[in-house]
């Protein structure tokens, strides 16, 4: 976001300064938060009900495909987003001075940022804030609720769990990346309009950094969980309602522990499995 145009009327003329105040660099996040908050309510109190009672609810595997989906879409945005920054930033594809930016000062430090308006990524995060209110509560539903009685705190924690290790996933995407010097530059520290000369002809880019392939790269990744979760869908039935699970956990209990006992596998934990991944590819 830092290397976007902060200013909101256009003007190019004054650089932003903020001294004596800094810019947290996730403020956007808001975005995400504000919509997740409204859209919570929203669907349980009014949208779900209505469905309902025209037989139309979609069950639980439903609302967590349909928010991979708008992940998926999200992470999308942000990759074509980035491609666009680049493309104003840099003019061509051989030039190796920004064309198109905006010096920006924000507390010590000066951003060169392209002369696009950062408000451009309120659509992907309020994208991700809608994906949140689809997925988030229908995993932790079918998670707590498919679970057995005896394994309900566990399933409950590993859900939570696996929401962190999608971060840290994504931070050893990118230092492998990084190390590897492919779409990032180690000796860039991080900065994502690195364009680096080469030593023998400096007309000519021998580097540089693409940010805009990471995240195709990510909708990937997304794409393949929102593949597995489907097939497994396909393969195993899903309660078409959160209703459907009040039959009572020991019974899922009891039916868990008869198909262990067949040497078939589980299909209630292969299915929370798929959940997991999903999960944690969305926190990428």
């Amino acid at each position: 976001g830092l290397h976007l145009r902060l200013q909101l009327d256009g003007s190019i003329a004054n650089i932003f300064r903020a001294r004596y105040r800094t810019i947290p660099p996730a403020w956007l996040s808001l975005c995400d938060i504000v919509v997740i908050i409204a859209l919570i309510p929203l669907l349980t109190k009014l949208v779900f009900p209505w469905l309902e009672r025209r037989g139309k609810h979609p069950s639980l595997a439903t609302q967590i495909l349909l928010g991979m989906s708008i992940a998926l879409a999200s992470v999308l945005c942000a990759g074509v987003l980035e491609s666009y920054r680049l493309s104003v930033l840099w003019g061509n594809s051989t030039n190796l001075w920004p064309v198109d930016y905006v010096q920006q000062q924000i507390g010590n430090m000066n951003y060169t940022a392209a002369n696009v308006s950062i408000m451009w990524q309120v659509p992907q995060y309020c994208l991700m804030g809608t994906a949140e209110a689809f997925m988030s509560v229908a995993c932790l539903r079918l998670a707590f609720q498919g679970a057995p009685r005896n394994m309900k705190g566990l399933i409950t924690g590993l859900f939570w769990f696996t929401c962190g290790c999608g971060s840290f996933v994504g931070v050893a995407l990118v230092s492998g990346l990084a190390g590897a010097g492919v779409w990032f530059q180690p000796s860039e520290q991080g900065n994502p309009n690195c364009r680096l000369a080469c030593s023998t002809d400096p007309t000519r880019i021998c580097a540089e950094c693409h940010m805009d392939f990471y995240f195709y790269l990510l909708s990937g990744i997304q794409l393949g969980g929102l593949l597995l979760f489907a097939l497994l869908r396909s393969r195993y039935r899903l309660a078409t309602s959160v209703d459907d699970f009040t039959a009572g956990s020991a019974a899922v209990g009891d039916a868990v522990s008869q198909i262990n006992n067949n040497g078939r596998g589980c299909p209630v934990t292969a299915l929370i499995g798929a959940m997991w991944t999903s999960k944690a590819l969305i926190r990428l």
